[in-house]
């Protein structure tokens, strides 16, 4: 019997690469930028968007780029989760909760309805963690109409979504294999437990910290998805 792989260690890879080959951000870079700390199996959706939202803050690129991502691939990332690592991720990070509420606001302004939860999340921090410049800028020229109805301002052309700017779902399904799942299953949590099985995680314990869910949830869908398989060996062996 196999063992299970475990996601306890971390990985240090490079910005830029990373947000590339994960998220397939069509960027040219100078350098690879800051080191990042991933976990090791990971390559997580969720975890490296977060990574290009905390970036944001110092390289002027990303924002641009990440609501370019959201305008194409929005509706595939799970934003439950998105939102509990926002939650974790925020007490030691809080100027991050700025771009990412324009983020969710952009999302739900586009129909992706589902951006609700994160900015439920990070909604009341974001305010106090707008850049002074940007909301000065924004009272002389006017702010972004889609940010209408919220405590946030953002300069009319500030951001620039350019399609060919990220990969497009064909290209991301094509070198994501959990981006693939989520095409197959949805932005679901069953999407990500197929992930976890594909990258040799058996253990729920291990599925759990790696699908972000509670124990019993990985456990009853492990179960399922046991299940099915062997009926599917039974009926092709029938």
């Amino acid at each position: 019997m196999l063992q299970s792989k475990t996601i306890s260690s971390l990985y240090r890879p490079k910005l830029w690469p990373t947000l590339s080959a994960i998220l397939g951000l069509k960027v040219s870079f100078v350098s690879p930028g800051p080191t990042l700390r991933l976990r090791s199996l990971g390559k997580d959706l969720e975890e490296t968007f977060l990574e290009g939202v905390a970036a944001a803050l110092n390289e002027p690129l990303l924002p641009s780029l990440l609501i370019t991502w959201v305008h194409v691939h929005g509706s595939r990332l799970r934003t439950e989760k998105l939102a509990l690592m926002a939650r974790r991720r925020l007490q030691d990070e809080p100027g991050m909760a700025f771009w990412l509420a324009v983020l969710a606001v952009y999302g739900m302004s586009i129909g992706q309805s589902k951006w609700r939860v994160v900015l439920k999340e990070v909604g009341r921090k974001a305010k106090d963690h707008q850049p002074a410049s940007m909301a000065l800028l924004a009272t002389a020229i006017g702010s972004e109409p889609w940010l209408a109805g919220t405590d946030l301002e953002l300069p009319k052309g500030a951001l620039r979504v350019r399609v060919s700017d990220v990969a497009s779902v064909p290209e991301l399904a094509a070198s994501n294999e959990q981006y693939r799942l989520r095409l197959l299953y949805g932005a679901e949590l069953r999407a990500d437990i197929h992930w976890a099985i594909h990258l040799g995680v058996a253990a729920p314990a291990e599925v759990r910290r790696l699908a972000v869910c509670s124990q019993s949830a990985a456990t009853i869908i492990l179960q399922d998805i046991a299940i099915a398989r062997s009926s599917i060996t039974a009926a092709k062996a029938g």
